[in-house]
């Protein structure tokens, strides 16, 4: 498949899309920093998305963030969200979103 066909799909998400891979950003938010995540899910889908934080990508280091997600229904099918996680650690930290199936 042409790439001109399949790029959109695979671009990071910027907020406006219903497609697209996981974005992950540094961000200040109300005086704090926080990585925040974002992604889109198929509503239904029996998978489970986890965003985890590290300070050193040490596979056994790896928690999950205790935030609260903003949900946006996309359509039928797909939504969109964001989480803001509060940095604990600002100086270094490194963010990943892992997926279980339920």
């Amino acid at each position: 498949m042409p790439l001109d066909e399949t790029a959109d799909r695979f671009m990071p998400s910027d907020g406006t899309g219903s497609a697209g891979l996981p974005a992950t950003q540094r961000e200040v938010i109300d005086g704090e920093e926080r990585l925040t995540f974002q992604y889109v899910r198929r509503i239904g889908s029996g998978l489970t998305y986890i965003p985890e934080v590290n300070a050193t990508l040490d596979e056994l280091t790896w928690e999950a963030v205790a935030a609260s997600s903003v949900i946006e229904i996309l359509n039928a099918n797909w939504e969109r969200l964001c989480v803001h996680a509060i940095l604990s650690n600002p100086t270094r930290r490194f963010g990943r979103l892992r997926v279980e199936m339920e």
